[in-house]
């Protein structure tokens, strides 16, 4: 049996979301408020690692025509 994820990486996610809703708690958002923030936050992680892979993705395809 494979696992798809390692422990340390549950325990880190886990440690990034607690401090990201203890700093939308101590600040006093509101629940649709910080639903918006991680929501905007989600959007531009997804944007920034398929800006990322495309930027591998064309540099390993001008190594290989070269």
């Amino acid at each position: 049996m494979t696992t798809q994820f390692q422990l340390r990486t549950l325990f880190a996610a886990t440690a990034v979301f607690a401090v990201v809703f203890a700093a939308f708690r101590w600040l006093g958002l509101e629940p649709r408020t910080s639903l918006f923030i991680s929501a905007v936050a989600l959007v531009c992680l997804i944007a920034a690692i398929a800006l990322l892979a495309t930027i591998a993705k064309t540099l390993r395809d001008d190594e290989q025509s070269e």
